[in-house]
């Protein structure tokens, strides 16, 4: 329980800034690869600025780790439900 208190909210919260960037206008060669890395580069960036400030945040180096395990869930279950959402392939 204790890892979930801890951790979770990394996890959930990463989780959800993969699905945010998503819906940003800009579309890219490596869409998803790109949306992950991103995604992972803006939760690392807020771990390591102490929550810009903006909210209480204590250090902890696991919390990359967390970060890291959100956003990778989120990349394998937009790649595994892609065809599913969008069963038709792409005309661009």
């Amino acid at each position: 329980m204790e890892l979930v208190h801890s951790y979770g909210g990394n996890i959930a919260g990463s989780f959800a800034v993969y699905f945010i960037l998503t819906h940003v206008p800009i579309r890219l060669k490596f869409g998803r690869l790109v949306t992950a890395g991103l995604g992972l580069a803006v939760v690392d960036v807020f771990e390591a600025a102490d929550g810009f400030k903006v909210m209480s945040n204590t250090y902890d180096p696991v919390d990359y780790v967390a970060n890291a395990i959100g956003i990778g869930l989120a990349l394998w279950i937009d790649v595994a439900t892609s065809s599913i959402m969008d069963p038709l392939p792409s005309r661009d």
